[in-house]
């Protein structure tokens, strides 16, 4: 069964459903959605498929151990004042892989002990993938997407006019901030032959 019903090319003149998707599960599929961009003269479709995967929260957090100057200086103090016997009698007995085991077992125990780890939220970030991507340009490509939802929604002539022009003149502007950025760019490191990163 087609789960895209709405046209997916759009243009003054023809509004026509080319792309689809299909499955013979229609209960596990919600939300196709029909996306509003002007990259291509088709619209973006997708939809949401449901898995017998349970997603949790677990991305919203991270944890941090706590290596500071005061955790470092009790690691060493609990390093000095531990017996070593139980480790070091074996390996004069020539069995050096259990003294490396009980080693190895009681270091990290140690470690563990005095660098606790701390579960701390994860802040989502929003990242420009182009790096001479501005807040600016950005406010600018959302306002050029409105503009060709209007068309899209109301074709008429007046609309398709008011795209086009703003399109064009984001495209300049879009154009000049990149051959800026790259521009200053190469005069920031004319004489750094490293790669800067």
């Amino acid at each position: 069964m087609p789960i895209i019903t709405r046209p997916t090319r759009i243009t003054s003149s023809s509004a026509t459903l080319i792309d689809n998707l299909f499955t013979n599960n229609i209960k596990k599929i919600s939300n196709p959605v029909i996306l509003i961009d002007d990259i291509l003269d088709h619209l973006p479709i997708f939809a949401l498929i449901e898995t017998i995967l349970t997603l949790t929260d677990n991305s919203l957090f991270h944890t941090e151990r706590q290596i500071n100057v005061s955790t470092k200086e009790y690691f060493k103090e609990i390093l000095a004042s531990t017996d070593w016997p139980d480790i070091t009698d074996p390996c004069a007995e020539f069995g050096p892989e259990l003294a490396y085991a009980a080693f190895s077992q009681r270091f990290r125990a140690l470690y563990d002990k005095a660098f606790s780890t701390m579960k701390k939220s994860t802040k989502p970030t929003v990242k420009f993938k182009q790096p001479w991507m501005t807040p600016a340009l950005r406010k600018s490509c959302q306002t050029k997407n409105k503009l060709y939802a209007l068309f899209l929604r109301n074709p008429t002539a007046d609309n398709k006019e008011k795209f086009v022009a703003y399109r064009n003149k984001f495209k300049s502007l879009r154009k000049f901030v990149e051959k800026h950025f790259y521009a200053t760019q190469f005069m920031k490191y004319n004489n750094d032959l490293k790669i800067p990163g």
